[in-house]
């Protein structure tokens, strides 16, 4: 049996009930996922890391993107 990982992130501002003022200021909010199995997970996981080392990235800086 595979296990696996779900991440979900979101980017925007969000509000139940908004207005015509709040859409104006913030027009977009878009929240995306990935399910992706352990296996997987630990095989990407390797490979940043080992990419980490190579651009010298301390393990205690937060990378947003590559």
């Amino acid at each position: 049996m595979t296990s696996y990982f779900v991440f979900s992130d979101e980017a925007g501002a969000y509000k139940r009930r908004a207005g015509k003022n709040y859409l104006k200021r913030h027009p977009y909010y878009c929240r995306s996922g990935i399910l992706i199995s352990t296996v997987d997970y630990m095989d990407i996981r390797k490979k940043v890391e080992k990419l980490r080392e190579k651009l010298e990235i301390p393990p205690n800086i937060e990378v947003k993107w590559f």
